[in-house]
């Protein structure tokens, strides 16, 4: 009896999973069409409409303080209601995303993926369909424990649809939620429901599975002697993953100082990151699209130049959640990654193409974000069966190294006050 009602309650759930993946997925493309197509505009008919091309750099700077001061004053009206981390944590402590926090959280995120600053949209998706998964199971009188897994599952539903696959979408939503301890069928089993539907859904309302798309340099020969380069390079992404994540501390800590003037916090970001976009416009936004525009003309760009873009897509992420701007930080770090690679790959031509990019890619990405499998499942796909081993083997370096220093780093700061 007891496996009969275990049974009935997994198809119970497996079925309302179907629904809010269903939901999420609706949520998903609503989200991102319309926030592509207010950048379209925005940038294109009315910045041509109101300016010559050469004061096009007027409304790239205006364009970012115009959106950073919608966002300082949402965030002074309402406060900080999301950010780095703030979901995972949430869902880890209470099970649920709070739903009464989604109209300033997603507002605060439009703007902010509007604005130009280096922030992705997958953070207030996830915020966005945790949310409504949260209410759906509230209105239900769901248990705790059950509106646990329909919270997860809706998240899963829009990253099922957003990484074009119901498997990478369960896996992302995993380590990008910081899942440690888990019921591994009874949490899996309707996430991977939702995902699926929530895969469909995106292709039936987008005509397509993807949301975006990467193409990276053939790999026509695999040698052993890539798997030794693989393991260097993981050095290399995961050294450049530190100074970044150093980068990103400091400049949380040095704009720490105006947390209680949000405004003139986000008006600072604007202008550091609006400046830095008009001498390098690939600097600006998610770096979603600029990736894949790089990845056809990084050789005629030349290294100098590549390597200028990724110390300035650092500085302006940095600054862009350090200045209270509103996102996911997974498109900016491949940007990095992926940009450092193709650097690297014209200083070191003997190394293929392909290896340099992918492995520096997924080292530096997991050396700042804690998501290897994710990231292995996800540049996969993307590419020939070849080139997933040294995938696998940055990733993980980058994963390693990081968690290495990442502890030394926390043993001095507790040493330091009995010092």
């Amino acid at each position: 009896m007891g496996g009969n009602d275990g049974d009935r309650g997994l198809l119970r759930l497996s079925g309302l999973a179907a629904l809010v993946g269903l939901v999420s997925s609706v949520l998903t493309v609503v989200f991102l069409v319309t926030v592509q197509g207010v950048t379209e505009f925005l940038n294109g008919d009315l910045k041509r409409g109101l300016l010559p091309s050469d004061l096009f750099w007027i409304f790239t700077i205006g364009l970012a303080l115009a959106c950073g001061l919608i966002v300082g004053l949402l965030i002074k009206r309402y406060g900080e209601n999301s950010g780095l981390g703030h979901a995972q944590r949430e869902f880890d402590e209470t099970g649920k995303i709070d739903h009464r926090h989604l109209p300033d959280i997603i507002g605060t995120s439009f703007v902010s993926l509007l604005s130009g600053a280096s922030v992705g949209p997958e953070g207030a998706l996830s915020d966005l369909t945790g949310g409504v998964g949260t209410y759906i199971s509230e209105r239900l009188r769901l248990s705790k424990e059950d509106l646990k897994i329909i919270v997860f599952a809706a998240i899963a539903g829009c990253f099922g649809g957003f990484f074009s696959s119901p498997v990478v979408g369960v896996v992302v939503s995993l380590e990008y939620m910081f899942i440690k301890k888990l019921d591994y069928y009874r949490l899996i089993v309707p996430a991977l429901v939702a995902a699926a539907v929530g895969y469909a859904g995106f292709y039936l309302l987008l005509g397509t599975s993807l949301s975006f798309t990467f193409s990276f340099p053939g790999y026509d020969a695999p040698r052993m002697i890539d798997l030794f380069y693989a393991f260097l390079l993981g050095l290399l992404g995961a050294g450049l993953g530190i100074i970044h994540m150093l980068l990103m501390r400091g400049s949380g800590k040095g704009l720490a100082m105006f947390r209680s003037r949000p405004v003139q916090r986000a008006l600072l970001g604007a202008a550091v990151f609006g400046c830095i976009g008009v001498l390098l416009p690939l600097s600006l936004y998610s770096g979603q699209s600029s990736l894949q525009s790089l990845l056809t003309t990084f050789k005629q760009e030349g290294a100098l130049v590549l390597l200028a873009l990724v110390a300035a897509k650092m500085v302006t992420m940095s600054i862009s959640f350090g200045s209270g701007y509103k996102g996911g930080p997974i498109f900016p770090l491949l940007f990095i990654g992926g940009t450092f690679g193709m650097a690297v790959s014209l200083l070191l031509p003997f190394i293929p193409e392909g290896v340099c990019i992918l492995v520096l890619m997924s080292s530096f990405i997991c050396a700042i974000w804690p998501i290897p499998l994710s990231v292995a499942l996800f540049l996969g796909l993307a590419v020939q069966p070849a080139l997933v081993p040294v995938i696998v083997i940055g990733s993980v370096m980058g994963y390693i190294v990081s968690s290495a220093v990442k502890a030394r780093m926390a043993e001095k700061t507790a040493a330091g006050p009995a010092q």
